[in-house]
């Protein structure tokens, strides 16, 4: 057998023509096909999920090469010196292949702007909060931290003395505190000696030789972070807390607009520059810090990409370069363009060699952050290029004599770390498109008959090769994904693969224009007329509609997520703000993928603007029989408002304001909607007494989390009243009892609310509110068919909340449902159907052990597997915990037979984290902001895909164990041998009964 369905079912009517052999060689194989726990089997591990470990900063501005001296790694961050809140990351990565050897969030709090320095085998960083942190080089340890004060724009410098003894200095307002490398004050001096305004702007990294004075540039700044007047150069003596001398003259070609962010010192020769850009990014200066007052004007192309050994070699030459690097050991320069690289010989002579190889380096379309030589030998460099869109690709110039050879010797994606949306698509195609034709092979291949003929076909291929059993079982079992990953601040589309050799690798990539300032995907359609099984409101379709909002505009690219080739791209006029993309599936004649941009003063645009498209949208539309609805959160405001869209005479469409929900004095701080494509295979939920509890799933709610944005609420609140009112005149579920756990704290006002609301009517159909929740901590929330799961911090206790809702219909009592009698039971569902959209809420409040940053749930092809919920914790982990733990009807006393023969448990308000649980065992996944799941062919696999932070990860897993899939490590070599063995002593049986039979005749 091989990685095929192997069920109970099916293997009794597996007959051989042995009967007692052949019950034995069944057992044997479903005995050995069993899976009896959750956790990843050690086989597993690493060949059905994988980590992708970013830096964490997309962009790199800082780069120190070799902190340790040995050449084989370097330091990255994000900072250096610009104002504006950065990444907060600073890592240590691999100079061989760009690997992420350790990273560190190095901020106190999130939002804040950090500054790096380097020096004695530590990397000292500085957050807005004024932490000074050394960290250990080669493992990232915490060696000291230090408080300086506040800094608001921090930045960090480091320098040696004559005794070649290293320092940091770091400026906190105007005063510059200067620590010794292993945590001792020094001293502190004060730059309002300078002037009454000024501001340190640069530390030189060498003391002078002939006094031992430290020397530093400061200045005067203005709000718009230009320097108001010509900076002044000081010594300091550190020691006595005194400034010694102060001058500048030496500073003569100062221009009034220079940028103080850009300021830096560069060493040329035996003598030190500071270096400044203009603001407007048209040229820069090197200001001359010796006597001599040299000057000299630097060509902007070679600001912040240059060395300063480059720029004393020959200024001119690389400044008709993107970026060029010197190494001294081979006497090389190196220039770069975007489709070319040049390298010369000589310091003087110049002179060019002949460079073959690989030249495509840089996209046309991005720019460069930085350019850095890692390393450095007579016959080899490698050269770091970081570019705006986040890409970091690793140059290596192999010189022998006059000629080079130029290639990539790697190339890492930084800018997965900002991804903000993902959209997961089947890669395993076999010609279609659509949903009938996709489906319908599948099934056709999961048949009886077919995986029979597919298992000989197997079996047989085993014995003599089984080089792409793997691959062939992936795409049979449709677990073959590729992962459509958006970054609204790189301004770029990736697909990623997810199975085979290429797991976690970058397919294909595709450049969105960097001046618009949003972007979005958009996949699937409507939500369906019927509410059984769920929303139905995904497609199967590998087109993907990516949308760019500029000034004036909509670019548009419908592209195939599975291979990225973009089958249609344009453009659509646009005369105010888009407020909703609202999704259609058409055959439109650009692209089958469509959408409804709905703007702020309500007109409509059909993206694209195409004629076919807007008549399958119209006709939808006429079709419903209450009208097309869609709604539009106004976060600002705290505040939903529904609208009507309807198609207009003249083909357009035009929406209208029907309802609206305001949150007055409060803010909102989470959503969540339905997923779109979620099957829900029972409407229903079987009781200990054969009672019926119904599900209530509405295709158009909303949940939105509020907290209150002062401390003060109004007596008789809407949470107050509507809780009284929840429930009444209906029968209690069995499992719910009257007792209730009573926190031990006095009650007190509400904080955080939690609003279920009908996205068509407007209305708030549930609110639940809770106390003592801290407002300023992250809260999770999501809707998994008439669950709603939520988690918060209590300020009170320092603990994570978890907060459940389910809502139902009613009941269907175990005798009312009868061969002969059968409840009236509607198909559709409607929002103006006051009686059917008031659901009966339950809820329970449970204790989480760790910070949540991110809640999913699992999906199947059917909802037959049971659903858990999955939970990204603050330590790094995703855990999946069975949703029958989080249910609302656990009661509080003692089990009721009914409620034992249901399985329900007592109530414990701690939720119990099993590290068989653990989907990413030993695995850290740093600062998940999301994770989605999507089927597969079989019911028990589900796929799940964690982003949003630093790193990305996927997996499979089983919510219900692999009744359905033999597992990876499962040996087919063992079972094909066995097999063999026993067809060779049936036949051997066969021969020795039938000559003992015909023996026997002749006695």
């Amino acid at each position: 057998y091989n990685d095929h369905i192997l069920t109970a079912s099916q293997s009794t009517r597996m007959k051989f023509r042995s009967g007692a052999l052949s019950a034995i060689a069944s057992a044997a194989c479903l005995a050995a096909t069993t899976t009896t726990t959750q956790a990843i089997y050690a086989e597993d591990a690493g060949k059905i999920d994988f980590l992708i470990a970013t830096p964490g900063h997309s962009v790199t501005r800082f780069v120190h090469p070799s902190p340790t001296g040995d050449g084989d790694s370097f330091i990255t961050s994000d900072s250096a010196g610009q104002s504006g809140p950065t990444s907060c990351y600073v890592a240590k990565r691999s100079t061989q292949d760009g690997s992420v050897l350790w990273r560190r969030n190095v901020c106190t709090q999130a939002g804040q702007s950090h500054a790096v320095a380097v020096a004695d085998e530590r990397v000292f960083t500085v957050d807005s909060s004024g932490i000074l942190k050394a960290w250990s080089t080669s493992d990232a340890q915490l060696d000291w931290e230090a408080k300086i004060g506040d800094t608001g724009n921090p930045k960090a410098w480091t320098f040696t003395d004559a005794n070649k003894k290293s320092y940091v200095a770091a400026a906190a307002g105007q005063t510059l505190i200067v620590i010794s490398s292993s945590g001792q004050t020094v001293g502190t001096v004060s730059a309002s000696s300078v002037s009454s305004d000024a501001q340190w702007l640069e530390v030189l990294p060498v003391t002078t030789a002939s006094n031992g004075l430290v020397q530093a540039l400061a200045g005067t700044v203005g709000e718009d972070g230009l320097l108001k007047k010509k900076p002044t150069l000081v010594e300091l003596d550190i020691s006595a807390q005194s400034l010694v001398t102060s001058s500048s003259s030496g500073l003569g070609h100062f221009k009034g607009n220079l940028s103080a962010d850009s300021i830096h010192a560069m060493q040329v020769g035996d003598s030190w520059q500071i270096a400044a850009r203009a603001s407007e990014g048209s040229e820069a200066f090197a200001f001359g810090v010796d006597a001599s007052n040299v000057s000299e004007n630097i060509p902007m192309s070679v600001w912040g990409k240059l060395t300063s050994d480059v720029y004393s070699i020959n200024a001119d030459k690389a400044g008709s370069f993107s970026a060029a690097t010197y190494c001294d050991a081979a006497d090389v320069m190196v220039g770069v363009n975007f489709g070319s690289v040049e390298a010369w010989k000589g310091t003087n002579a110049m002179e060019a060699l002949s460079v073959t190889g690989e030249t495509n380096i840089i996209g046309a379309d991005d720019e460069l952050t930085s350019a850095t030589l890692l390393s450095c030998s007579a016959n080899q460099l490698t050269m770091l290029l970081s570019t705006e869109s986040g890409t970091a690709t690793a140059l290596r110039l192999d010189v022998d004599g006059s000629s080079a050879k130029s290639g990539i010797a790697w190339t890492k994606e930084d800018g997965l770390s900002t991804i903000s949306t993902a959209i997961m698509l089947d890669g395993s195609h076999i010609g279609s498109d659509d949903l009938v034709g996709e489906e319908a092979a599948l099934l056709n291949r999961l048949s009886f008959s077919s995986r029979l003929s597919s298992q000989f076909t197997d079996l047989t291929t085993a014995v003599s090769a089984r080089l792409t059993q793997s691959n062939k079982k992936d795409h049979a079992f449709g677990f073959v994904k590729i992962a459509v990953l958006l970054s609204q601040s790189s301004h770029r589309v990736w697909g990623l693969d997810t199975a085979g050799p290429n797991r976690g690798n970058i397919k294909w990539t595709i450049d969105l224009p960097k001046s618009a300032k949003w972007h979005t995907m958009v996949h699937g359609t409507k939500s369906s007329k019927s509410a059984a099984h769920g929303i139905n409101g995904g497609t199967h379709s590998r087109e993907i509609l990516v949308l760019s909002a500029q000034e004036e505009q909509i670019d548009w690219k419908c592209i195939d997520g599975t291979d990225g080739d973009i089958h249609a791209e344009g453009s659509v006029a646009i005369a105010s703000p888009v407020i909703q993309i609202v999704p259609f599936y058409g055959s439109g004649e650009f692209c089958r993928q469509g959408a409804l941009a709905l703007h702020s003063d309500m007109s409509i645009s059909a993206i694209p603007n195409d004629n076919k498209l807007k008549e399958d949208i119209a006709g939808d539309m006429t079709e419903l029989e209450n009208g097309f609805f869609s709604h539009v959160v106004r976060r600002e405001d705290s505040k939903l408002e529904s609208v009507q869209i309807k198609p207009s005479s003249d083909g357009a469409f035009v929406g209208f304001p029907v309802g609206q929900t305001a949150f007055a004095g409060e803010k909102i701080v989470g959503l969540s909607y339905p997923v779109r494509d979620e099957i829900v295979q029972r409407m229903s939920t079987t009781l200990g007494d054969n009672s019926l509890l119904l599900k209530y799933i509405n295709p158009h709610l909303v949940a939105i989390v509020t907290v209150a944005s002062n401390e003060l609420t109004v007596e008789g609140d809407i949470s107050s009243s509507m809780s009284k009112k929840n429930g009444t005149g209906k029968r209690k579920p069995v499992g719910v009892t009257n007792e209730t756990p009573s926190a031990s704290e006095p009650p007190n006002t509400p904080n955080l609310f939690v609003n279920l609301v009908d996205t068509v009517t407007g209305r708030i159909i549930h609110r639940t509110s809770h106390i003592n929740a801290d407002t300023a901590a992250p809260v999770s929330v999501i809707i998994s068919e008439n669950w709603v799961i939520y988690t918060f911090v209590n300020q009170k206790s320092r603990r994570t909340e978890l907060g459940v809702l389910t809502m139902h219909e009613g009941m269907i009592d175990s005798k009312s449902l009868t061969a002969f009698s059968t409840p009236e039971q509607a198909s559709s569902f409607s929002s103006f159907n006051t009686k059917e959209s008031k659901p009966v809420v339950l809820s329970k409040l449970y204790t989480f052990p760790k910070a949540v940053t991110a809640l999913g749930a699992t999906a199947t092809r059917d909802g037959i597997s049971a659903r858990n919920i999955m939970f990204a914790t603050a330590d790094g982990k995703i855990t999946s915990i069975p949703r029958q733990m989080l249910e609302t009807r656990r009661p509080s006393g003692e089990l009721k037979p009914a409620e034992k023969t249901e399985g329900l448990v007592q109530y414990m308000e701690l939720i119990p984290m099993v590290p068989l649980m653990t989907l990413t065992y030993n695995k850290t996944v740093e600062g998940v902001q999301n994770i989605i799941s999507v089927h597969t062919g079989l019911e028990s696999q589900s796929l799940v895909l964690a982003f949003g932070g630093p790193d990305i990860f996927f997996t499979r897993t089983s919510p219900t164990k692999g009744f359905d899939l033999l597992p990876e490590s499962f040996s087919h070599t063992l079972v094909s041998i066995v097999t063999v063995g026993i067809l060779v002593v049936l036949a051997v049986v066969k021969t020795m009964s039938a000559k003992k039979t015909i023996k026997q005749g002749w006695v």
